[in-house]
Order: structure tokens, then sequence, then C-alpha cells
């Protein structure tokens, strides 16, 4: 939340106008398997399902997910514009930290 906040002052402190698209992430990149196991704490078994497949057993579990809901969790979640931390200077905090602090 830190640093998203300082992201949206620091663009707004500019004497140059800021336009387009920027990413916010931290200097540390992992894939979802490993985000689950951080925020877990542990490792954890998963199990990777195609959209279809995915969707099918929401609908067994009473769930609703929109088709558009399950191509997001099957593409890859990483930012593909240009990192708002570069652009403005601000340096991210890394995930461990910004994880402790949000679970404590």
């Amino acid at each position: 939340v830190e640093d998203v906040a300082r992201a949206l002052t620091g663009g707004d402190d500019r004497e140059t106008d800021l336009t387009g698209t920027y990413g916010i992430q931290g200097p540390d990149v992992v894939t979802a398997d490993a985000l689950v196991d951080l925020l877990t704490r542990r490792p954890r078994r998963k199990v990777h399902l195609s959209p279809s497949a995915a969707h099918r057993a929401a609908r067994l579990l009473g769930r609703r997910l929109s088709p558009a809901m399950l191509e997001i969790l099957a593409a890859d979640s990483l930012a593909d514009a240009p990192d708002a931390s570069a652009e403005l200077g601000l340096e991210s905090t890394p995930l461990r930290e910004g994880l402790a602090a949000s679970l404590d």
C-alpha cells in the first residue's frame, strides 16, 4: 500500500506531465506457486487446471467464475507496462518485507 501511495504522490509531484500506464511491482519476481507458498508460510501442493477444467470445477463447487476471470487466472501475472519505480525514482518494498508487514 505504501508503494502505491508513493507512486501516486510521486507522479503528482512531477514538474512535467506523466502519461501512460505503469506497472507497480516490487523488486522480486515470483511465480504464482511461489507466492502461495509465501502466503501460507509453507510449501503447499498445487493443482493446475486449464481454464475450461477450472470452469467445470467451479460449477461443481457452486462457484461462479467468469470467462474473463478464468483467462486472468490462467495467464502470466507479470506487469507488461514500464516500471513506475524506475520512472518515478522510487525504491519498491521487497516482497517478503511487505508480506511480513501485512501478515503480522
